[in-house]
């Protein structure tokens, strides 16, 4: 039993860095997201209202469903240990 572990070890640690690399880039994506909507408002108060396709929040929402994905990922894996 302790082979199978330890075999399952380096599995783990590597789904935990994939968790935090793609933890990461989620969290760039949505920073960025925040930068994009500050500028739709700004554009929008300088030109008038932009079409409602500048709407960002279902990229919000897909970002926050990404993350919620990321920290299940580190759950699965320690579950299999």
């Amino acid at each position: 039993m302790l082979a199978a572990v330890h075999t399952r070890e380096p599995d783990m640690y590597r789904d935990e860095e994939l968790r935090l690399v793609v933890e990461d880039l989620v969290r760039v994506m949505h920073d960025q997201t925040r930068g994009l909507e500050a500028l739709v408002d700004h554009l929008g108060q300088a030109v008038g209202r932009l079409p409602d396709g500048s709407d960002l929040s279902v990229v919000r929402s897909e970002l926050a469903a990404l993350h919620v994905r990321a920290k299940r990922l580190v759950t699965a894996a320690h579950q299999r240990v």
